[in-house]
């Protein structure tokens, strides 16, 4: 399988900005990122690639992206990254009526969506690496690019030997499959969005 992997530090193109945020678009659309406008993605995306808390993968085949992947050495770097924009990305969800997804990041801000996780798994959870977005192209799935995307990726970070354990959130049943038959990755417990719960995930990662 000729897979390319390709990460990104402190710039990245326009072309392939677009290419991200396409695949954000369509394949993450429940996301948080996907719900806001183009322009604040596009920031989202400078300050990930800048930052050293957080990465920024593609997965390409054949010279085209097929897929992304967002990880970061904590989940609380997914907000304290991020809070010069948190104005702009309140403006954004209040103004397409995304009044949800803003309980949601309140509900996470204040640790009420860990009220289902004991205390042991919410130390895994919070001291290791996180898996926040992965997606690959709909018309790619099913044919086991995004096993082979994440296997290399959790072999480059079990080379970093910087953490134990890699984890991992989904509300899909079918995602869940997925990485535990596929990966091994085991569940730890839930989160509560006011959607559902959020099944989480861990794998330890093999040094």
């Amino acid at each position: 399988m000729n897979l390319k992997i390709e990460e990104y530090k402190n710039i990245i193109d326009d072309e392939i900005k677009s290419k991200v945020i396409g695949l954000i678009k369509n394949e993450n659309s429940d996301s948080i990122l996907a719900k806001l406008s183009l322009n604040n993605i596009s920031n989202y995306i400078d300050i990930l690639v800048k930052s050293n808390k957080l990465y920024l993968f593609t997965c390409e085949l054949d010279n085209n992206t097929i897929g992304y992947a967002v990880l970061a050495d904590k989940p609380e770097y997914l907000i304290s990254e991020f809070k010069h924009m948190k104005f702009k990305i309140f403006f954004d969800l209040i103004l397409n009526f995304n009044i949800f997804t803003i309980i949601d990041i309140f509900l996470s801000l204040l640790k009420i969506d860990l009220i289902k996780l004991n205390n042991k798994n919410r130390e895994i959870l919070n001291k290791n690496l996180n898996l926040n977005l992965i997606a690959i192209k709909n018309s790619y799935r099913s044919k086991g690019y995004g096993k082979a995307f994440l296997n290399e990726l959790m072999k480059l970070f079990s080379a970093k030997d910087l953490f134990e354990t890699i984890c991992c959130e989904t509300y899909s049943n079918q995602a869940e499959s997925f990485y535990i038959k596929k990966l091994n990755f085991h569940k730890i417990g839930k989160k509560v969005r006011t959607k559902g719960l959020l099944t989480v995930l861990a794998k330890k990662l093999k040094h």
